[in-house]
């Protein structure tokens, strides 16, 4: 078995590291990467620059040199943050006179919010049905028969859960749950 030397000296971060391979020549993906991208970019013999965001510390590269930021979300929130500091509690005024100007904004995240509701309060209600419906035929928390089991594997996908759990006066999720341990042991 070879040996490799103890420690390597990377070429684009010129920080020590202990290889993995024989022929590893950069202490990481990251280093590989930006040192490619520093060959391709003199090939094409224009000006390229590699700065640091000042919103999430990453270096980029980039041919503008105005450039700050390494994406227009980085620099929104930079500039969020900014102006939260330099302006303590005016945030709500602004969002305010926002949807004042942008009613229909505002009705967008109220149906987006009601929507969310309704589905979770759907979700709750088909739930607490099913484990009613368990509860009454004295089903709640009993082993599943051969019988229950042959039928869950042969209607999983011709019928939908809910469906199945009715028929098998099981809850939603214990069906789902049964089916997911009868698929292991097969």
């Amino acid at each position: 078995m070879a040996q490799y030397h103890l420690f390597k000296i990377c070429p684009h971060c010129l920080q020590a590291f202990k290889p993995k391979r024989k022929n590893q020549i950069y202490c990481s993906k990251k280093c590989r990467d930006l040192a490619y991208k520093k060959r391709k970019y003199k090939k094409d013999k224009k000006d390229y620059y590699y700065l640091i965001c000042p919103y999430c510390n990453k270096e980029f590269v980039t041919s503008n040199s105005k450039q700050k930021y390494c994406s227009v979300s980085c620099r929104n929130k930079y500039r969020l943050q900014k102006f939260k500091e330099a302006h303590p509690g005016k945030m709500s005024g602004y969002v305010k006179r926002y949807y004042e100007r942008n009613p229909e904004k505002k009705k967008e995240v109220y149906c987006n919010e009601k929507r969310k509701l309704q589905k979770l309060q759907h979700f709750i209600e088909e739930n607490n049905l099913a484990r009613e419906i368990s509860l009454q035929n004295n089903t709640y928390k009993t082993p599943y028969s051969k019988e229950e089991d042959e039928f869950l594997l042969r209607n999983w996908d011709k019928l939908i859960k809910k469906e199945i759990a009715l028929k098998l006066n099981r809850t939603i999720g214990s069906v789902q749950s049964r089916y997911k341990k009868l698929k292991k042991k097969n």
